[in-house]
């Protein structure tokens, strides 16, 4: 599989890079206080050494989608960084060419078999060794609701697709922003990806947005789809704007507008904002996914680099403490998500984490556990951004027909079965 020819170029260039760097992309108030965590790993690290040899470097804007592009562009320069936070499909990506230290000898010591949860390490092994340490599980199908707004007009929270249009409507009607969304490719994505679970569930989610598998995408479902997103589209693009997601979470615990549709990230932010916070903003299942999980996780990776023995043996100290029980606990509690460990205990975690625990596990029982294609999991990443750009597309664009969206769907399937 070759999804980035540019990438092979790195592999002729001299990987080098003074000094020892751990990337990420985490930007926001909830995502910086999780990260205070691995930082304080870090300085640990720099103690230990007696010198700054590492430092905690970001990547704004769009999460791992930009992570991706600055990377490829590195690796031309020769200048990857020593660790770096990588989600589902980018890590294999990186694995096909031979870019990733084993982390085996971390896998052992912390005995990964047995302690992370079995979904993580699916995404965490290439060809018989790991090469991605799991840090976190997010799930993406939540509705954030502002208790007061729904309660001062007397609305129920939408249960369905059909329902969440309704509501949507009222709160037009008296003049507020229903959605708190910014008008981005991925944040429509990820919109578009709840309202398709919602609507068609998890067994055609699976055919259509997994497999891609044709006649699911040009299909009778995939039509009323797209007039529930067209729908939606119509009633909710007047009053967005360009906002970054966690302005939109500000929005929200404002009361600027009335929900939100996206991940437990926002579960994060909206904890950095006030620690009280979920008294007045409610977590749901996203419209019609009950009992449902579109899962994204968080990995990091160690690049090869011409680090010495000694530098290599440090990176192996922080990936370690990455692994620990303490970590996973401290950093998921700051982040809203779910430790990829089996045996962190996470009693002390807020309501719609151990909700989101209780959802897993049952998910996983019946099978309704689901990658995310927008968000970098279930798809190659060639296929992820062309699928964003093409719904992003349909959003705004009223021009483009349910038939075009289709047949452009299935363009996009075939490069899938020819990376393969």
């Amino acid at each position: 599989m070759r999804y980035y020819f540019a990438i092979f170029l790195c592999l002729l260039s001299p990987l080098s890079f003074a000094q020892q760097e751990l990337l990420h992309w985490w930007s926001t108030k909830g995502e910086l206080k999780a990260l205070q965590t691995i930082e304080r790993l870090v300085k640990q690290e720099n103690n230990h050494t007696n010198n700054q040899q590492w430092q905690v470097n970001s990547i704004t804007g769009a999460g791992g989608l930009i992570t991706a592009k600055v990377l490829q562009t590195r690796g031309l320069a020769g200048k990857l960084p020593t660790l770096a936070q990588l989600s589902g499909t980018e890590i294999t990506t990186w694995a096909n060419f031979g870019l990733l230290e084993s982390l085996d000898d971390t896998a052992l010591q912390e005995n990964w078999n047995k302690v992370m949860r079995p979904l993580t390490l699916s995404v965490s092994q290439y060809q018989g060794q790991f090469i991605a340490l799991p840090l976190a599980i997010h799930r993406i199908n939540w509705l954030w609701t502002n208790k007061t707004m729904f309660d001062k007009h007397q609305l129920l929270v939408p249960e369905n697709v059909e329902q969440l249009i309704a509501v949507i409507k009222q709160f037009k009607k008296k003049n507020i922003k229903p959605l708190a969304i910014g008008n981005q490719p991925w944040q429509v994505a990820i919109l578009f990806e709840n309202i398709a679970l919602g609507l068609t569930g998890s067994k055609y989610y699976q055919k259509a947005f997994m497999e891609l598998d044709n006649q699911a995408i040009n299909s009778p479902e995939m039509q009323g789809l797209l007039d529930k997103f067209r729908e939606i589209s119509l009633l909710i693009k007047p009053s967005i704007s360009a906002d970054s997601w966690e302005s939109a979470t500000l929005s929200l615990v404002n009361g600027q507008a009335a929900m939100q549709l996206g991940g437990d990230w926002i579960l994060g932010e909206l904890m950095a904002i006030d620690k009280h916070v979920l008294t007045a903003i409610n977590c749901h299942a996203a419209p019609g996914t009950e009992g449902e999980f579109i899962y994204n996780m968080d990995h990091f990776v160690h690049f090869k680099n011409d680090n010495s023995v000694k530098e290599n043996i440090s990176a192996g100290r922080i990936l370690k403490q990455l692994s620990s029980k303490r970590l996973q606990h401290d950093f998921n509690k700051a982040k809203g998500a779910l430790p990829a460990r089996l045996d962190v205990d996470i009693s002390d975690f807020n309501r719609c984490s151990l909700q989101a625990q209780k959802v897993f596990q049952s998910a996983k029982n019946n099978r309704t556990l689901l990658p995310s294609m927008t968000d970098s999991m279930a798809v190659n990443p060639i296929v992820q951004k062309m699928m964003i750009s093409l719904i992003y597309d349909f959003f705004n664009n009223t021009q483009v027909s349910n038939q075009q969206f289709i047949d452009n769907f299935l363009a996009i399937s075939l490069v899938e079965v020819k990376s393969k």
